[in-house]
């Protein structure tokens, strides 16, 4: 839907993506200065040919003008600026990127373009050495390189795959720049005693980039005058805006009417989620108020028909969650006259921690998920005391419980005499399925161990079942009260269960899917393959079967 919220959006992220490869690709230069300043320029050259090709050169100045422009339009309409410590420095380093970027831009591209003169490290180094330019780059890494990092996470935090890799990101997020300071500090020593030993001479170096005295003062006489009229279009824009923020609480107020009665007035325009912020009512968002989640919903509870219709980001939302008419979106919903609304999720964000964060709302994480249960168990209690029942079941618990956590995975909850199992804290879900299956074949050898135990005490050898798939699910905290716990729904823990149900039917021990069992990486021998069909499944699927669960051994 290519509505003009939409279009902002993509323009937003899309602009945001290509600096950040600009960025990227030059801290990865930066660092090449820890292995040499030979190599450092080499690859400079092949990059800044790359840059010099026309579509590319307007690609770039291209997104850093809409970045920046877009910048300025978030600014302008916004209606309350209570936001949190991250949206205030993704919001501040936005407009930092043009002071860092512009001058370096500059000169890069003009230079070799129009003055037939080309930059380089040394020529760059040597200015650095000169005038304290290493704080500079200190500050380009800063502002650039953590505005960068905001806005990929928020795009990705909950991909999958971002999911699965975060510890690696963020490690890679942040050696970058350590690496690429440090390699222009090393790169910046290396000039230095070449300089010092005579081995280059600077005068030479600039004669053969064909830089003199007169465009060396023409390119810093610009780069002064692009930033000076920055900073003053900044000023005006920011005065511009508080002026018109105060003219709007002023004079244009309504009301909004939160449960309980509380009451609260905010400019005419401001959004539900800015007007809760303002006034420091909890109100739970987690992609920070973008329209990524459905997280900030609201039920109205007045009349509907004066709220303006949903923008582009919203319809999105709501066509794929069916939401009704009077649901909205807080972060978008911006009413023009008194209304009165009601968060659908309940939390006092200011007071969770970083972990309660991420857990409180779904996310989508591919998982691996174990089903056990016991067979007959019913008949067996029949025919024990109260105290035996109870003991045969702990003893089970505990055996299976060890085989669990000692194999990476952790008990989700216990259903009778049954348990569902997850594994999430693998490196992948490769590591799971490995880890998954070597539970399994521990759990069902402490079993059989039990029931040689207990057999001759209850008459009944211990007959069990396991299922095991691995898939996409939505983890998150879920239940009420002191027993919300983090657990998992979806198709794959549906998967799962039907094919811990199977186990009875095929007479085996353990039932995977064989997709699971070709990720694992693990080569053993099941008992059989087939195709099956589950409940609420209508296709067909390839399982691999065990008789003996106790035979895996890895």
């Amino acid at each position: 839907m290519n509505t003009p919220d939409n279009l902002i959006r993509r323009a937003r992220m899309y602009s945001g993506l290509v600096i950040f490869l600009y960025v990227t690709v030059h801290l990865v230069n930066h660092s090449m200065g820890l292995i040499s300043l030979e190599v450092m320029e080499g690859l400079r050259q092949r990059v800044s040919a790359f840059n010099r090709n026309i579509v590319v050169s307007l690609t770039l100045y291209g997104a850093l003008l809409v970045h920046t422009l877009l910048g300025f339009h978030h600014l302008l309409t916004r209606r309350s600026f209570k936001m949190s410590a991250k949206d205030w420095t993704q919001l501040v380093t936005s407009f930092a990127l043009p002071l860092v970027l512009l001058p370096h831009m500059f000169a890069s591209g003009y230079t070799p373009r129009f003055k037939d003169a080309q930059t380089s490290y040394k020529v760059v180094l040597d200015g650095m050495l000169e005038d304290g330019g290493i704080y500079f780059m200190g500050l380009f890494v800063i502002f650039v390189w953590v505005h960068g990092i905001i806005g990929i996470t928020s795009m990705i935090k909950f991909h999958p795959v971002y999911q699965k890799y975060k510890n690696a990101f963020l490690v890679v997020s942040w050696l970058l720049p350590i690496l690429a300071v440090l390699g222009a500090v090393t790169a910046s020593k290396e000039l230095a005693t070449d300089i010092e030993n005579n081995k280059i001479i600077m005068e030479q170096v600039y004669a053969e980039a064909n830089i003199g005295k007169e465009l060396e003062a023409e390119l810093m006489q610009t780069s002064d005058l692009l930033m000076v009229n920055y900073l003053f279009i900044l000023l005006g824009v920011t005065l511009f805006v508080f002026v018109l923020h105060q003219v709007r609480k002023a004079f244009r107020k309504i009301k909004i009417t939160y449960p309980n009665g509380k009451e609260v007035r905010v400019a005419k325009g401001t959004s539900i989620l800015e007007a809760s912020r303002e006034h420091r009512i909890g109100h739970v968002s987690m992609c920070g108020g973008r329209g990524r989640c459905s997280t900030c919903r609201v039920r109205v509870m007045s009349d509907i028909e004066t709220l303006p219709p949903r923008n582009g980001i919203e319809s999105l939302v709501a066509e794929r969650l069916s939401l009704q008419d009077n649901v909205r979106l807080a972060c978008q919903l911006r009413p023009t006259s008194a209304v009165e609304v009601r968060p659908l999720v309940n939390a006092p964000v200011e007071t969770l921690t970083t972990e309660d964060r991420e857990t409180l709302c779904g996310r989508e994480e591919e998982i691996v998920v174990m089903f056990v249960d016991l067979r007959g168990f019913t008949a067996i209690s029949e025919k024990l005391l109260p105290y035996d029942t109870v003991y045969l079941l702990n003893q089970y618990f505990k055996i299976a419980g060890e085989a669990i956590v000692q194999s990476g995975g952790r008990i989700d909850k216990f259903i009778g005499d049954g348990i569902m199992a997850l594994f999430t804290d693998g490196s992948g879900v490769e590591e799971n399925s490995k880890n998954a299956l070597l539970a399994a074949g521990k759990l069902a050898e402490g079993i059989k161990e039990l029931s040689t135990e207990t057999s001759s005490d209850f008459g009944s050898d211990l007959k069990f079942g396991i299922g095991i798939h691995a898939g996409t699910s939505v983890v998150g905290a879920m239940g009420y009260g002191e027993n919300i716990t983090d657990t998992a729904i979806g198709d794959c823990v549906n998967v799962a269960s039907r094919l811990e149900q199977l186990t009875k039917e095929e007479e085996c021990q353990l039932i995977i899917t064989s997709d699971l069992y070709q990720r694992s990486g693990l080569s053993l021998k099941a008992s059989y393959e087939k195709n099956v069909t589950v409940k609420g499944k209508s296709d067909a699927f390839k399982i691999s079967a065990f008789k003996d669960a106790s035979t895996i051994q890895i």
